[in-house]
C-alpha cells in the first residue's frame, strides 16, 4: 500500500506542478527534454515535501495524447525524479479500462499516486462516481487524488466527496468549486484529514493557505521553480502581506494573460511554453488545435515576464 492520508499530508506538499510535454517539430513526444526540464526543476529546488510533480495533466496535453504517450510520459517523469519528489500521475479517460490501465502502470513504474476526476462527456450519477472510484482503488495499491472538475459539467458535492474519502487510497483532494462557500466547507471537512491542494490558480492562494491547503498548482515553477518555492515558504511563515506583494508583480499578470489567451485558442500549454523558451528552455510546439502565440502575443508576454523579475535569456 501507498502512503496513507496522514503521509500525504506530509508530503504532498508545496507547489504542484503539471510538468509540460514536450513536442519535436513533427509533434512526436521529446523524452530527452522532458528528462532535462525535470531536471530543471530538481536544480530549482523541488524536492520530497517542499514540491510535487503532476506528470501527463491537462498543463501536460494529455488530452492530445495517446495512452502509449501517457505511458511514456509518465516513466520518464518519474525515472528522473528518482524518488526525489513526489509524482502524481494523471489518469483521467473516458474509458474507465484506461484509466486502471493508466493507474496501474503509474504503480508499477513508481508513481505515488493518480489524478483522477469522475468519468466526463456522460453526467455520472454520485453513484457512478463512488462505484467508478471503488473500481479503481480496488485496482492499485497507490494514492489517489481527487480531481473536481466541475467546470466539465459534474461537481462533486461535499456528501460525495466524503464517501469518496472513506476509500483508503484516497489520499488528497485538487480542489476548486463552483462558489465561495463549497471552496470554503471543502476545507472545512478535509483539510485535515487529507492533503488539499488548491487549484484556483493564483486567485485564493492566500485564503486557501490560511484554511489548511498543503499545495498550490502552479504554471510558473515550470519556468521559475525557485519563485514558486519562495511563495510557499513566505505562506508557511504567515507571511501573506508579502505573498500579496509578490503575487500582484508576476502571477496575477500572469494568470490574467493566460485566461486572455484562452479565450484565443483552447489549451494552456502554448503560454506555458512559450515562457519556458524565453528562460531558455526547451518545450517545443502546442499540439493541435492550440495554436502557438502569434508575435504579438509573445511580446506581450514578454513584457509581463520583465516587469514580474523573470530572468529571461532569450525574448
Amino acid at each position: 500500500m501507498g502512503m496513507n492520508k496522514e503521509e500525504a499530508r506530509k508530503r504532498i506538499r508545496g507547489p504542484v506542478v503539471p510538468v509540460i510535454t514536450p513536442f519535436k517539430s513533427d509533434f512526436e513526444l521529446d523524452l530527452e527534454v522532458l528528462r532535462e526540464n525535470v531536471q530543471f526543476l530538481l536544480d530549482g529546488g523541488m524536492r520530497m515535501g517542499r514540491g510535487v510533480l503532476l506528470a501527463g495533466g491537462a498543463g501536460g496535453e494529455a488530452p492530445m495524447l495517446t495512452v502509449e504517450e501517457r505511458k511514456e510520459v509518465a516513466k520518464t517523469v518519474v525515472d528522473r525524479a528518482n524518488g526525489k519528489i513526489v509524482v502524481i500521475v494523471g489518469a483521467q479517460h473516458t474509458d474507465p479500462r484506461q484509466v486502471v490501465e493508466l493507474s496501474r502502470y503509474a504503480e508499477d513504474v513508481g508513481a505515488d499516486a493518480v489524478q483522477l476526476s469522475p468519468p466526463f462527456y456522460y453526467t455520472p450519477s454520485d453513484e457512478d462516481v463512488v462505484r467508478f472510484f471503488r473500481m479503481v482503488a480496488e485496482s492499485i495499491g497507490i494514492g489517489i487524488m481527487v480531481y473536481n472538475t466541475y467546470w466539465l459539467g459534474f461537481n462533486i458535492s461535499h456528501q460525495l466527496m466524503a464517501r469518496l474519502a472513506e476509500l483508503d487510497n484516497v489520499v488528497s483532494i485538487k480542489w476548486s468549486a463552483p462558489n465561495n462557500h463549497a471552496y470554503l466547507m471543502g476545507y472545512r471537512l478535509f483539510a485535515e484529514k487529507m492533503a488539499v491542494i488548491d487549484n484556483t490558480g493564483p486567485v485564493l492562494l492566500i485564503w486557501s493557505h490560511m484554511l489548511g491547503a498543503t499545495g498550490f498548482i502552479t504554471h510558473v515553477a515550470s519556468y521559475w521553480p525557485q519563485h514558486e518555492l519562495m511563495i510557499w515558504d513566505l505562506l508557511e511563515k504567515g507571511e501573506y502581506v508579502r505573498v500579496k506583494e509578490e503575487l500582484a508583480k508576476l502571477n496575477w499578470p500572469w494568470y490574467d494573460f493566460r485566461v486572455k489567451m484562452g479565450e484565443a485558442t483552447g489549451g494552456e500549454a502554448n503560454v506555458i511554453k512559450a515562457a519556458m523558451e524565453m528562460v531558455g528552455l526547451k518545450a517545443g510546439p502546442p499540439r493541435s488545435p492550440t495554436m502557438p502565440l502569434t508575435p504579438e502575443q509573445r511580446e506581450e508576454l514578454r513584457k509581463i515576464l520583465v516587469e514580474g523579475g523573470v530572468n529571461l535569456m532569450r525574448a
